[in-house]
């Protein structure tokens, strides 16, 4: 999905709009100089990890070419690293102490972060 951004830059303030499919009027009074910038961004899907909470696998889809992922533990400590061929990815945890952790997914242009819990 392609999604518009607005970005109207005045002397005291700056305003953001976005839109994905209709056109976006604004009427600025105040100050008379503005600068109207916009820009098209690509949105991806947001990546999906299940099940959570997990006690032996998870699955991981990213809608991404070679996402790697990474799981870091409650202290910040990287515990996994793996980059992936697939969009869909199965990680055994089975070795994991049981807890919360934060999965990141790292695409060529995004970093996502899901809270994952292993039970």
């Amino acid at each position: 999905m392609k999604k518009l951004i607005f970005l109207i830059l005045c002397s005291h303030s700056t305003y953001c709009f976005s839109q994905t499919t209709h056109a976006v009027t604004v009427a600025v009074n105040q100050p008379p100089v503005c600068t109207v910038v916009s820009l098209e961004k690509t949105v991806t899907e947001p990546p999906s990890v299940y099940p959570n909470p997990a006690r032996e696998v998870i699955q991981v889809s990213a809608n991404a070419k070679n996402p790697i992922i990474e799981i870091f533990d409650a202290l910040g400590r990287r515990v996994y690293r793996r980059a992936f061929v697939d969009e869909r990815n199965t990680i055994n945890v089975n070795e994991f102490n049981r807890g919360i952790y934060r999965l990141a997914i790292l695409t060529q242009t995004e970093i996502h972060h899901v809270k994952i819990i292993l039970e």
